[in-house]
């Protein structure tokens, strides 16, 4: 894309095709993208079509977002397969802002199968490996787990082993969110290799792994080894991986103690993750500043915190973590003994409970 205005919002691009923006899009972005767009034709027409309908949702602009798409499939000739591929991922990704988790998989399945038709692996990873992302933020580790294994597989046939270390490190994530943790070592292990194998030793690999070995580090209880090794880290131009190294840093200081710098680190990534539209990952962020709240014995200011991460979960269909921020408004209630809303907040907590339980299986 050669266009006199591509260089403004050339940062913003791999946005399109799922692979991680080098920076925060803005208002201007949005205008400048819509302009450009409205020139184009053809593949570069869905890929900036794709990018502007992901910028509208963030906004939460969603009916413009699927405008957006619709018009972009229009008269699209050559490079077809590839062209709507792209617009069934700014599809599926504004489909899980909304919330509708279903309907986001059936159009995901339409792009996988568009995809590997033409043996495009090389986009197929990364939309993947974002995707597997937003399923272990919203508790769906099976389906993350599936997804994190299918971006390893795509990466590999599209020789990227940059990719396959980032695919290795989500799945380490899943493994310790369930308590796995021989299998997460085994995945730092195997990035480890990789890495060292690689002719380039590539520096976004080595980030990779330091990032997973701290999360490692932290859940072992070392913590002075794994801020040693997220202070190590710089993403450069990589807001989304900042975004990881200050999630995990408010982590460990959480786990220290240190609820001032936590709380700094949290505010930064809501900010962030708002510029996104990130909406799970937003209701996750704002449980934990609740958490940091009630440590604080503020119990009205986590109490209103755990309501809004309750309300965003709800609204993006995140019940899992809704669930959880609704169980630790029934903690604090209960400690606040002339509180009178305990009992609606169980009554909210058992639909939700009845939202996240396994499908009901038959059984002999």
């Amino acid at each position: 894309m050669n266009s006199p205005q591509s260089h403004k919002y050339r940062g913003l691009l791999p946005w399109a095709e799922g692979y991680r923006p080098q920076r925060l899009p803005s208002e201007q972005d949005r205008r400048i993208v819509r302009s450009a767009w409205k020139k184009s034709e053809g593949l570069e027409r869905a890929t900036l079509g794709s990018l502007l309908a992901q910028i509208q949702a963030a906004k939460q602009d969603y009916d413009d977002a699927i405008q957006t798409i619709q018009y972009s499939r229009k008269d699209v000739h050559e490079h077809a397969h590839m062209a709507h591929a792209i617009l069934d991922w700014a599809h599926t990704t504004v489909l899980s802002h909304q919330g509708q988790l279903n309907p986001s998989r059936k159009s995901f399945a339409s792009l996988q199968r568009r995809l590997s038709s033409i043996s495009a692996w090389g986009l197929l990873a990364p939309m993947c490996l974002s995707r597997a992302r937003q399923m272990l933020v919203r508790g769906g580790y099976e389906e993350a787990s599936l997804l994190a294994h299918n971006a390893r597989n795509h990466a590999r046939q599209a020789e990227h082993n940059t990719m396959v270390i980032e695919a290795l490190g989500v799945s380490c994530e899943i493994a310790l969110a369930t308590g796995k943790q021989r299998d997460a070592d085994q995945y730092l292990q195997t990035m480890e290799q990789l890495t060292e194998a690689s002719p380039a030793k590539h520096k976004d690999s080595r980030r990779f792994v330091a990032l997973t070995r701290a999360s490692l580090a932290m859940t072992q209880g070392l913590f002075q080894q794994s801020e040693d090794l997220l202070n190590s880290l710089q993403p450069e131009a990589d807001p989304l991986l900042q975004i990881a190294l200050n999630q995990r840093m408010a982590e460990l200081h959480l786990r220290q103690g240190r609820l001032s710098d936590a709380e700094l680190l949290v505010r930064q990534n809501l900010a962030s993750l708002e510029a996104f539209g990130q909406r799970a990952a937003l209701g996750v962020g704002i449980r934990i500043l609740g958490d940091i709240q009630a440590l604080r014995h503020e119990p009205n200011k986590a109490v209103g915190s755990y309501i809004l991460a309750l309300q965003t979960g709800c609204l993006c269909s995140d019940f899992h973590n809704a669930k959880q921020a609704c169980s630790r408004i029934i903690a604090v209630e209960q400690l606040q003994k002339s509180s009178p809303r305990g009992a609606q907040f169980e009554s909210i907590y058992r639909d939700l409970e009845e939202l996240t339980a396994p499908p009901f299986e038959l059984t002999r």
